[in-house]
């Protein structure tokens, strides 16, 4: 694996990783969540590629907002 490719890999794996602990604190909120966890995180900024590298499920109708990659 090249340096380059590394360091592409080290940063998905960091936002994956902000992806989870933004799930962890959406579940936390003990009030109901007036959005689905899928737009949540879209407005955090995360991508459709990171969210379905987290969690395909996150969203409800898999396959609908699927990447090309999938």
């Amino acid at each position: 694996m090249t340096d380059e490719k590394k360091v592409e890999l080290t940063a998905i794996e960091n936002r994956v990783r902000l992806v989870a602990e933004a799930v962890l604190e959406y579940e936390l909120v003990e009030e109901k969540q007036i959005q689905p966890l899928y737009y949540y995180l879209r407005d955090l900024g995360f991508s459709n590629d990171e969210i379905w590298i987290h969690s395909p499920h996150i969203g409800g109708n898999v396959g609908a907002d699927e990447p090309d990659w999938v």
